[in-house]
């Protein structure tokens, strides 16, 4: 069953993404790109989806899980695990504490 929300959201990052490094695409031509991955992979998250789209390929046979990660890595660097795991109170915590260091007499 198509998830056409997954490849709508995908197709808004790739969108959104060449825009920022003020380029143009036809939209059907990345839809196509963002349908191939899609159609021929089991992916369902739209970085992922929409980081192949935009290595300028549709899918092939040759790409690895790996190789799909990377491609999403390189255009949505993801944060590092040990700065994902904090609370909101652990962070201002430690920013008041790290300002009362450096102001100290």
């Amino acid at each position: 069953m198509t998830n056409y929300s997954v490849i709508e959201k995908a197709v808004e990052l790739v969108v959104y993404t060449l825009e920022l490094d003020n380029k143009t695409e036809q939209s059907n031509t990345i839809r196509a790109r963002v349908e191939s991955w899609y159609n021929n992979t089991d992916i369902t998250d739209p970085e992922v989806l929409a980081g192949c789209a935009l290595t300028g390929k549709s899918y092939f046979k040759g790409a690895s899980y790996n190789w799909m990660l990377q491609a999403r890595d390189w255009w949505f660097p993801q944060p590092p695990v040990e700065m994902t795991n904090f609370a909101v109170w652990e962070i201002e915590t430690a920013i008041h504490d790290m300002l009362d260091t450096l102001f100290e007499d």
